[in-house]
């Protein structure tokens, strides 16, 4: 809004100095006498005022680009704000998602859900796509259920099983 005001402003004084020019031009015309003085016949010629008037034009024509080029930038700046307060916004949220799943409780959530860890005295239930053994019922039965040699092959095919299950969490193992 500012800007057309100027801009406004500017042409009312090109027309005020085309104006000026004018009665320039007419009060010379009048004066024919005075024409005789090399001042007046240079600075009263019809071609100096002919060259005023398009150098009046040609700086108006500069400022009104100018207006406008300056009303484009600033408009640009205030879509760059807002997408900076966007990504403000969005770095904001990540840094709380960040610090929630570096909490103890974030980290224990992720724990059990990717690896299935479990609190002492509590039992994991699986549950199983169709397309594996039907045979399992799904229930891991925790270290204090299984007795003696059940045990040491339990551990044994439990560290078996651990380190695919983080190759396969980190994808380096299908």
């Amino acid at each position: 809004m500012a800007t057309v005001h100027r801009m406004v402003l500017i042409v009312t004084k090109i027309i005020r100095i085309f104006q000026i020019s004018l009665i320039y031009f007419l009060v010379i015309n009048m004066f024919q006498d005075l024409k005789k003085n090399w001042f007046w016949r240079i600075f009263g010629s019809n071609i100096f005022l002919f060259l005023v008037l398009l150098a009046l034009i040609l700086v108006g024509w500069r400022l009104t680009r100018l207006a406008i080029r300056k009303q484009s930038l600033n408009q640009e700046l205030a879509n760059l704000q807002q997408q900076i307060t966007v990504s403000e916004k969005d770095k904001q949220d990540i840094n709380n998602e960040l610090s929630y799943r570096n909490s103890p409780e974030g980290l224990e959530k992720e724990a059990r859900q990717r690896l299935n860890v479990k609190k002492q005295g509590e039992s994991v239930v699986a549950i199983l796509p169709e397309n594996q053994d039907q045979g399992n019922q799904g229930i891991v039965p925790s270290m204090q259920d299984v007795s003696g040699v059940e045990q040491a092959s339990h551990q044994a095919s439990w560290w078996q099983a651990n380190p695919q299950k983080w190759l396969r969490y980190f994808r380096l193992q299908d």
